[in-house]
């Protein structure tokens, strides 16, 4: 028979060792702001972040798109936009190039990734399919750890741009959806 103190030891055991994953990459992948960085002579990779009706970005993508289309104005350098497009109704990457083409960026600057159904895919798939090297990657605060690692674990050259927040709801789900996330970035 377990004792209830051995229980509550037992669950701020697991608790600590659930939390090492997430708290070791938020830790050794702090950023700075966005501003003053060198985004010239790298590849704009915007990650996918959700869709609407197989045709509107969600909020949180829609302020990615406006970030990397910022980048864009100020380098000129290619953008790759990544994503989910594992069903014919859920194509994320075109969704994307859409919206960056109505936020003035050209068609022809936009490679679109139908691979990237996972952050690390997306960060395999830009060093290994499209040979590219040094990337900004764009996403928000709570994502940008974790993308960093993974980006640097395959050998991209990584500075990273954070995309403005869209509520409170959405920077307190996407930091616990980090936590498990983290664990498997170690895996």
């Amino acid at each position: 028979v377990v004792s209830q103190k051995n229980v509550y030891k037992l669950a701020l055991f697991g608790l600590f060792i659930f939390w090492i994953p997430f708290l070791s990459i938020h830790l050794i992948y702090k950023f700075e702001p966005t501003q003053n960085k060198d985004f010239n002579n790298r590849t704009i990779v915007i990650l996918g972040a959700g869709i609407y009706y197989n045709d509107i970005p969600s909020d949180i993508l829609k302020r990615r798109l406006e970030t990397g289309s910022e980048i864009y104005n100020q380098t000129k350098q290619k953008i790759i936009v990544t994503g989910d497009n594992s069903v014919t109704w859920h194509n994320e990457p075109r969704v994307m190039k859409n919206y960056l083409i109505k936020l003035g960026v050209p068609s022809a600057d936009i490679v679109e990734d139908f691979g990237g159904r996972r952050t690390m895919d997306s960060c395999f798939r830009v060093k290994n399919y499209f040979n590219i090297n040094k990337i900004v990657l764009v996403s928000q605060a709570f994502h940008t750890p974790r993308s960093n690692f993974l980006c640097n674990s395959v050998g991209l050259d990584t500075v990273t741009a954070n995309a403005q927040d869209t509520g409170f709801n959405t920077v307190f789900w996407g930091y616990l959806r980090e936590i498990p996330a983290s664990w498997s970035a170690f895996a």
